[in-house]
């Protein structure tokens, strides 16, 4: 049998994140000349990674020069909880460089359940060449690179360029391939100055660096205009997190504070025993749950909601889909109406109605991906079975959705994010591994389908719970619609209580995506029924 990968969409998305942490700052002890560094390991330090004030791992990183060449590697053990469940994560990156800071290729492989992913790069005359690996087989695709772009050796170069001196500012281009392998970083940096601040009950003397980094956005891409409608179209172009360093004379980190959305990061020098020492990972599945203000009804056809959030950062844009309506109201809550979808229309559509082809643009979702490989012949055989007899797309679209909610028979939350194949082979996971699965099949009969991220109510006995969690479910292309269908809630007509924040092409990067989506929004978001309809 083949052995499972399992991602956590939370553990992912952190690890990503310390990665582009840990290569913005990591600095040298003396004596070293930066310009003719030693042969050797030259820097080497432990790190202590908080999360919600709780361990969630801990990393190394090591600097060494051999010739001309600066290998940069740092190893991450990460772990966090979904309810009792505990999902653990390896991450080892490295970096390559020549010493004058000019980029040469990295390696990067994420283990989880003893299985690795591999992913490659080769940076040569302007272009970057990725190979992705896993189970042996390879992916691999070219890329733009901008010749101004920095890894971890030629960031370090960089801000010693520019020092410590209070009120200093400047932008640098870094590159973090399991975040954003098709493009530079933009981060911005600006020198705040010397403080006291606490490290593992220490009181240290370190200079404030804050760094903004605008993860989804292109450099070139032109300012939002503004006001709310701008507020939210820079929300909705570019995820921005703001970091603050505290860093010695010698720029090596001391303390790195994160806020992701409201979620927060820390991150803490340390020695190697106080590192590797055991802790509690935090909780990251119940402590998000959004409750709900209002009475509601899972059978309503339609309900408005109000929502708001807390902090700094303004509401994004909601997508507005088959199902939902978005309204902003400001900068900081909006409306959202939301309503079945009409699948007695769709169930008597002829299936040779006009529309019942998609168009060109839609094809790309019927192309098998790494996460919902329509090529695979395990899937090809599972959807043949599941749609015999039917007759048009949505029926094909109902027998897949009840399919799929009974093929996946160990309903887990210790899975986090598997492949599609891998489902197939497994017969388990969550809501995640149900929506892939679903995508993959639909894809496979020749049904466009994607991924949506969003929020659901939680189930419970009785159906009283006001409470709404993270959640993942399908879309499938229907006589011209994106149609909302959940296999993991066994649900072929969405009820109201689905609400999608994010849309998922299930390609490569979808899921680091998806989680830069969603990870502002956690831990700042407040929601209320305001109408209900029968």
């Amino acid at each position: 049998m083949r052995p499972r990968s399992r991602r956590s969409r939370p553990t992912f998305t952190l690890a990503a994140l310390v990665l582009a942490a840990v290569a913005s700052y990591t600095g040298a002890e003396p004596p070293v000349d930066l310009g003719n560094p030693p042969q050797g390991v030259f820097i080497d330090d432990w790190f202590i990674i908080e999360l919600q004030g709780g361990k969630a791992g801990h990393g190394h990183t090591t600097v060494t020069r051999d010739g001309d060449r600066i290998t940069s590697r740092t190893d991450l053990k990460l772990a966090i909880r979904r309810g009792e469940a505990e999902v653990r994560m390896n991450v080892e990156q490295e970096s390559r460089e020549l010493v004058d800071g000019t980029p040469v290729g990295f390696e990067h492989t994420m283990t989880l359940a003893n299985v690795p992913v591999r992913m490659k790069g080769k940076i040569r005359n302007g272009k970057v060449r990725i190979t992705e690996e896993q189970f042996g087989v390879e992916r691999e695709k070219t890329y733009p690179f901008d010749p101004a772009t920095r890894l971890t050796w030629g960031l370090l170069l960089e801000q010693h360029k520019h020092g410590l001196k209070p009120g200093t500012k400047y932008n640098v281009l870094t590159y973090e391939p399991s975040l954003r392998p098709d493009a530079p970083i933009e981060t911005r940096v600006e020198v705040i100055g010397p403080e006291d601040v606490d490290v593992l009950g220490r009181r240290i003397r370190a200079t404030r660096v804050r760094q903004i980094v605008n993860i989804a956005a292109r450099p070139d891409q032109p300012p939002a205009a503004p006001g709310p409608a701008g507020a939210a179209a820079a929300a909705m172009m570019g995820t921005e997190i703001t970091s603050d360093a505290w860093v010695d004379d010698q720029l090596s980190p001391v303390r790195m504070d994160t806020l992701l959305g409201g979620l927060q990061m820390r991150m803490l020098r340390a020695s190697r025993a106080e590192a590797e020492a055991d802790g509690k990972p935090p909780e990251l599945f119940l402590s998000l749950f959004v409750p709900l203000k209002g009475k509601l009804k899972s059978d309503a056809r339609r309900v408005v909601y109000k929502f708001s959030v807390s902090g700094a950062e303004p509401l994004p844009d909601l997508p507005t889909t088959d199902m939902q309506r978005f309204e902003r109201i400001d900068d900081r809550s909006a409306r959202l109406i939301v309503k079945r979808s009409d699948w007695n229309a769709l169930r008597k559509a002829p299936p040779d109605a006009p529309d019942a082809k998609p168009p060109a643009d839609v094809g790309r979702f019927l192309e098998a991906s790494l996460y919902a490989d329509a090529r695979d012949t395990r899937i090809k055989s599972l959807t043949e079975r599941a749609i015999k007899n039917a007759a048009s797309p949505a029926e094909r679209a109902d027998k897949l959705r009840r399919f799929v909610s009974e093929y996946v028979s160990e309903k887990n939350l210790s899975t986090g994010f598997a492949t599609a194949s891998e489902v197939a082979e497994s017969r388990e996971g969550d809501c995640t591994e149900h929506a892939v699965l679903l995508a993959a099949m639909a894809r496979a009969a020749g049904i466009p389908a994607r991924g949506v991220g969003g929020i659901v109510r939680v189930p419970s006995p009785g159906g009283q719970s006001s409470d709404f969690g993270y959640h993942m479910w399908t879309q499938v292309w229907l006589h011209g619609r994106w149609i909302d269908i959940d296999a993991a809630l066994r649900q072929t007509e969405c009820d109201v209580t689905h609400i999608a924040m994010t849309i998922l092409d299930l390609n490569e990067s979808s899921l680091a995506d998806a989680s830069l989506q969603l990870l502002p929004l956690m831990g700042r978001l407040s929601m209320e029924a305001l109408e209900t309809d029968k």
